[in-house]
């Protein structure tokens, strides 16, 4: 006979597979009608959407763990709004996708990819990219790095394999040398970041 504990875990696990299902739906949907899904829900909406499922994945493939913060906001905005951010000073044109700004929780993305990158599942990419600084920002990992830029090693791997397991276009993956250039401390003249991580 199951207890009551069973029969509420049991409830709590169905609630969550089914949560993810539905997600995964999306997920694929998206992947083969991007525009339907977003004016079904909203871009932003559907981000908002997935961003449990991504916070899972991130769990599942580093030693983050998620403790229950507000998830963050998510805001779309244009190139130039992204890089006046980023860049001291600030700059019209960048390559940058995304960012992370701790001070209001807030996830920023590009309301298109960048030069390097594609449209394949580009906003959950970098989604997938900025919640891991949003985690690192959460457990204190922001306080014990020697600079900001160290951030983006496990945001670069955590994008890689983001990639690889869901089978996105191979670009939206970070290029091995420039994710070493972005994330060593002493080069002075690549954004870091004048809000949160990138």
């Amino acid at each position: 006979m199951l207890s009551l504990h069973d029969l509420t875990h049991g409830k709590i696990k169905e609630e969550k597979l089914t949560s993810k299902l539905a997600i995964a739906l999306a997920i694929m949907i998206s992947a083969c009608h991007p525009v339907a899904a977003k004016e079904s829900w909203g871009l932003v909406n559907y981000l908002k959407a997935v961003t449990p499922n991504l916070i899972d994945f991130i769990e599942d493939n580093t030693l983050y763990e998620y403790e229950g913060w507000d998830y963050p906001e998510i805001v779309i905005q244009n190139q130039k709004d992204i890089c006046n951010v980023v860049y001291v000073p600030p700059r019209d044109e960048c390559d940058v996708a995304g960012y992370y700004n701790e001070n209001n929780n807030t996830i920023y993305i590009r309301d298109e990819p960048t030069q390097h990158m594609v449209e394949d599942r580009f906003f959950e990419v970098v989604l997938v990219h900025e919640l891991v600084h949003f985690l690192q920002w959460h457990d204190g990992t922001y306080d014990i790095v020697p600079c900001r830029k160290k951030l983006e090693e496990h945001a670069f791997e955590v994008q890689d394999k983001f990639v690889k397991a869901q089978g996105i276009d191979p670009q939206q993956a970070p290029d091995p040398l420039f994710s070493l250039l972005v994330s060593q401390c002493q080069d002075q003249g690549h954004p870091y970041f004048a809000p949160g991580g990138g």
